[in-house]
């Protein structure tokens, strides 16, 4: 098993053209055995022949390495593999059925059924999506539990909403903390399971905590008022854990985006001032101590970016 892990190691951090030779070794194997299963499948017999089986799988594994490099099936990344994995996949096993099938029948080879073709798309791609979703499981769950060295941190997060599951997710790459469970302040929520970690109340805190040697708690409450949230970084405090917190996800992104129009107004309102002056106000106020401005030629009235606000306000 060991052995096992240690080559699975080395491919995952291998180059780029060695994982994705991997991959379509792997999808040719499973074309292979998904021609075989359609024929048995359609045909009701094993005694197949080899001749038209040959030919069916090169149409098949021809159109799909087409339909596959059309839309990027080989330079997705397993590990963060998704919903949009999935729609690719589909979207590529749609257009290699249509050319499979279109060649089918226009070749019209004794002993390929043409429903065969149906078939085989079915398992083809039930099959590389499973094979997808069991690499993601490896690669993100299984093989960092088997590759942990030294003392796991034990961590407990407070807030088993959106954010919390969030954190737990992004914890998986992380073999040197270990999430022992959840803390919520939500009755629905307590006593649940969170990919297969309990949620307790915060009632039975200073229990949890004690009986688990827990080391830190993070806490995933994004949208608690600060007077609940002083309250819960005493009660923490009490135990003698550290705490540490994260902000919420669509708050960030919001603030980055409100970031990005504010630049780009200031821009705009750089470029109309530069008609009338020859060097860009805008750029002496972000950086005065490398512009050659003086003071006095700084505009008051100039529109600047306000970082702590997040909103485009005057320049103080």
């Amino acid at each position: 098993m060991q052995y096992f892990v240690v080559q699975l190691r080395r491919l995952i951090l291998a180059n780029g053209a060695i994982k994705r030779a991997t991959l379509v070794l792997l999808d040719i194997v499973i074309a292979a055995l998904s021609a075989i299963l359609s024929f048995w499948l359609r045909l009701g017999t094993w005694e197949i022949s080899f001749v038209p089986v040959a030919i069916f799988f090169g149409l098949a594994i021809s159109a799909w390495l087409v339909a596959a490099q059309i839309f990027g099936i080989y330079r997705q990344i397993i590990r963060y593999a998704g919903v949009r994995t999935v729609r690719d996949i589909v979207a590529a096993s749609f257009v290699h059925s249509v050319v499979l099938v279109v060649a089918v029948v226009a070749l019209g080879v004794v002993g390929i059924p043409r429903t065969a073709s149906i078939i085989y798309v079915v398992i083809f791609t039930a099959a590389v999506i499973s094979s997808r979703a069991i690499m993601r499981v490896i690669i993100s769950d299984l093989l960092p539990s088997r590759v942990r060295r030294g003392r796991q941190r034990t961590v407990f997060i407070y807030g088993a909403g959106k954010s919390g599951q969030e954190l737990a997710l992004s914890m998986r790459s992380h073999p040197e903390m270990r999430l022992a469970g959840f803390f919520d302040d939500n009755v629905d929520m307590q006593g649940r399971r969170v990919d297969g970690v309990t949620v307790w109340s915060p009632e039975n805190l200073a229990n949890v905590l004690r009986n688990d040697a827990v080391d830190e708690v993070i806490l995933a409450l994004p949208r608690v008022n600060r007077a609940r949230r002083a309250e819960i970084v005493s009660m923490l405090e009490r135990q003698s854990v550290r705490v540490r917190t994260v902000p919420d996800m669509t708050s960030v992104l919001a603030a980055r985006s409100r970031s990005r129009m504010c630049t780009r107004f200031a821009s705009r309102t750089c470029s109309a001032a530069s008609r009338s002056r020859p060097t860009c106000i805008f750029s002496a106020l972000r950086s005065p101590e490398k512009s050659s401005l003086s003071p006095a030629r700084v505009d008051p009235s100039a529109r600047s970016l306000s970082v702590r606000s997040g909103k485009c306000g005057r320049g103080s």
